[in-house]
């Protein structure tokens, strides 16, 4: 916070700027024509130039800490601060995923470089409990469920979690309502509203900054890993499945069958070779 409040007064300061007196609003550019800079006024730079010759006053320029009335500034100073406000918040996120990664994530399933099963069941097991206790998916989690603000997540945990299995192996949304205890509308509820995106952008994520990581120990991420997110978007239980789906066949339940198939699993095994 202090980092942004320090932000704040150096960027509200480009408009209280006492070194400026009051000139001609003449001398300004107006509709993108050129322009020269009075005498007596000092260039500024980066984002207080573009300011001042990009978006003139209206009704005059800021002089010894006083602002015309309807300086165009104003809009753009707001703009700034708040994509500030907001590139550091993403920033702190990022910094945050990285920790839980390196402390979590990495140590938590050894198999991480060798693995060859993508939905194998102790991996799917880390990876959504990471997930999970990341913590983004609370506001998903919530409003598919339709829970009050001061619910206890870990009352639907294990129904999520079955929802995930369950898709990842390829059962039909009737199959995992009655599997998870939810009707099946309400099922179609918490796969759009927190699996397709919410848990699929934080594993990506996730296994991506797991790959970078590795990558700079002189190690590799393990293929089947690495493919992992695509699983669970696609909802693809083997990797026959998986590739029909990544090619275009968009009924989930024809590329799972044919993926069951002689043929296009010597097809798929000649491709991964």
């Amino acid at each position: 916070m202090r980092v942004v409040a320090g932000c704040c007064r150096q960027l509200a300061g480009l408009g209280t700027n006492r070194h400026l007196r009051p000139v001609d609003r003449r001398a300004f550019v107006r509709c993108g024509q050129a322009s020269t800079r009075p005498s007596g006024v000092p260039r500024l730079s980066g984002q207080s130039e573009q300011l001042r010759v990009g978006r003139p006053p209206r009704d005059g320029w800021v002089g010894s800490g006083k602002r015309a009335p309807g300086f165009a500034t104003s809009y753009g100073l707001q703009t700034i601060i708040e994509q500030g406000i907001s590139l550091l918040s993403k920033l702190g996120a990022r910094m945050r995923m990285i920790d839980t990664v390196e402390t979590d994530l990495l140590n938590q399933f050894a198999a991480r470089e060798t693995l060859d099963n993508p939905t194998d069941e102790q991996f799917v097991n880390v990876i959504l409990q990471w997930a999970w206790d990341h913590g983004y998916l609370a506001d998903d989690i919530r409003k598919a469920y339709r829970l009050e603000a001061t619910a206890d997540l870990a009352d639907v945990r294990d129904s999520f979690f079955v929802i995930v299995r369950r898709w990842l192996r390829g059962n039909t949304f009737a199959e995992i309502a009655v599997a998870s205890g939810t009707a099946v509308d309400d099922t179609l509820a918490i796969y759009t509203g927190a699996i397709s995106y919410g848990l699929q952008t934080i594993i990506e994520q996730g296994i991506s900054l797991l790959s970078k990581l590795l990558e700079s120990q002189g190690r590799l991420l393990a293929e089947s890993v690495r493919s992992f997110p695509e699983h669970l978007r696609f909802g693809a239980p083997t990797a026959e499945a998986y590739v029909l789906s990544k090619s275009g066949i968009r009924h989930r339940r024809a590329a799972i069958l044919l993926g069951e198939t002689r043929e296009i699993s010597l097809v798929v095994g000649l491709r991964e070779q």
